[in-house]
């Protein structure tokens, strides 16, 4: 799912009733933007946060005397159109666990070669016999320098990978973690593909789009920090966590679903209130929907005294088109704060905001600066 949604605003350099059509014009594209990712933030909620759940520990997989079972919430179906694919497999690596020595081999498709990704097939093998053979047609690729090329890998993974194929972790004397990377596609995360191999078996047990945001590998530990959406506005992207405990890897959600609903909702209010806003004149009527929608009664009361000279949501007089593109929302202790930045005053703004449950939804209810 594409959740960057790039668009061009284009503004003309007119005459004064040009300036009125362009604020038109760049009103429609913001709220043209703020539709799209309205939707997208819809969509984030319906997958990420059903797939995953609440922030409780979870195994991705139960391993029972070396036989691994799986779990598949954690596993996209492969493409069935690339069964008949033909490939030639090469560049044979080697692997030890315990006693048993498992060769992985790599392939790519017949006639793939200008496609995405270094490789498409990876085959496990113990002692001559196939064990597990898995195609991906999104590409896999070579562990390297991430941060290279646009990639969204916030760090170097090279470091991890002896042989620049995959990374490889020892959680017991029995059992090893196969990890690759898939390839990316600009504004769609790569899969994380994880194999688990034991004396006796070999499975895949995950091959959800994760970005990596970083690798702990201290104290004899392994964890890895993930972000599996990428976010228009910044604070929104759905955290979780992979980590070894008990011989295992375990997944947990970092991001806390009833505080990603409230940050939705404030986002949503924001890019609509500025959309309204940005108009000539603003939309009246839409705004008045917009704070029946997303504030509390009491605050609604107070954004509407005609001694106010500005405006209360912003601590702004007049509100600028760019903020659109710059918003960002946290969480802090009981607040959430979003903030933009102001080319004019060249500042970055926090308001400051709480929320509470008025008539079944969470509404604003104060605005601090």
């Amino acid at each position: 799912m594409k959740n960057i949604l790039i668009l061009t605003l284009f503004i003309a350099l007119c005459s004064c009733d040009g300036v009125t059509k362009k604020k038109n014009q760049a009103s429609e594209t913001v709220s043209e933007k703020k539709d799209m990712i309205t939707q997208n933030n819809s969509n984030a909620d319906e997958t990420q946060l059903t797939l995953y759940g609440d922030q409780s520990e979870v195994q991705i997989y139960t391993n029972n005397d070396g036989i691994i079972s799986v779990k598949e919430q954690f596993i996209d179906a492969q493409n069935p159109s690339v069964e008949s694919l033909s490939y030639t497999l090469q560049n044979p690596l080697s692997t030890i666990v315990s006693t048993s020595t498992y060769t992985l081999k790599t392939g790519r498709f017949e006639g793939w070669e200008d496609e995405p990704g270094d490789f498409n097939v990876i085959e496990i093998s113990k002692n001559g016999q196939q064990k597990l053979i898995y195609k991906d047609d999104y590409g896999i690729t070579k562990i390297i320098n991430k941060k290279k090329e646009g990639y969204f890998y916030a760090t170097s993974l090279s470091p991890y990978s002896s042989n620049g194929y995959f990374i490889e972790v020892s959680m017991t004397p029995t059992s090893k973690a196969l990890l690759f990377l898939g390839q990316d596609y600009g504004t769609d995360l790569s899969r994380l593909i994880i194999f688990i191999i034991t004396d006796s078996d070999v499975k895949l047990v995950h091959n959800k789009p994760m970005e990596i945001r970083s690798i702990d590998t201290s104290a004899g530990n392994f964890s890895l920090s993930l972000k599996s959406t990428i976010e228009e506005i910044s604070g929104l992207e759905d955290m979780h966590t992979i980590f070894l405990k008990d011989g295992v890897l375990f997944f947990r959600n970092e991001s806390n679903p009833e505080e990603q609903m409230i940050k939705r909702r404030i986002v949503d209010f924001y890019l609509n209130y500025i959309a309204a806003n940005y108009g000539i004149p603003p939309d009246s009527s839409r705004i008045n929907s917009l704070k029946k929608e997303y504030c509390t009664t009491k605050l609604i009361h107070f954004s509407e005294q005609d001694e106010l000279d500005y405006d209360v949501f912003f601590n702004a007089q007049e509100i600028l088109s760019d903020w659109f593109y710059t918003l960002s929302i946290a969480k802090e202790s009981d607040q959430y704060i979003v903030s933009y930045y102001d080319s004019y005053t060249k500042t970055q703004p926090k308001i400051k905001l709480t929320v509470v449950e008025e008539n079944g939804k969470y509404k604003i209810d104060t605005v601090e600066y």
